[in-house]
């Protein structure tokens, strides 16, 4: 049970800062995206290792972009799971989960933050702060 807890944890995304706080996991990831255009920032799935869904993460907006709006959406994708993760065989297999996408205001370049809590059926819980760049 807890090999399955920590796969998906790992497996949902690749973190460029995170840390660990009253075990609410917090990580900061830059993101860039072209004017005009729209950029998924992440995609949350809880999967057992036969690639049968667990169950819907839970998705809410922390603090909204100044400059663009945030999509929540449930939808069908692969999983991105390390190879030497258990549940790396799911990653050919679309699989149920929330998508997580930012869409910049029409005409704006520049800098934006957005930021997103997630918690999972098993209870594990993290923060993901976005830096965007819109170019």
């Amino acid at each position: 049970m807890k090999l399955q807890v920590l796969a998906v944890v790992v497996g949902t995304m690749v973190l460029s800062g995170c840390q660990l706080t009253d075990n609410v996991k917090q990580s900061t990831q830059n993101k860039t995206v072209v004017a005009g255009q729209q950029v998924l920032l992440n995609k949350a799935y809880s999967i057992n290792p036969d690639c049968t869904v667990r169950g819907t993460p839970n998705v809410t907006m922390v603090t909204q972009p100044q400059n663009g709006r945030l999509e929540i959406k449930a939808g069908m994708d692969y999983p991105n799971f390390p190879a030497s993760n258990t549940h790396a065989s799911c990653n050919t297999r679309r699989v149920a989960m929330t998508k997580m996408t930012y869409i910049p205001n029409p005409g704006y370049q520049g800098t934006d933050t957005a930021t997103f809590r997630v918690i999972f059926p098993s209870g594990a819980e993290r923060i993901e702060r976005y830096d965007i760049r819109v170019r």
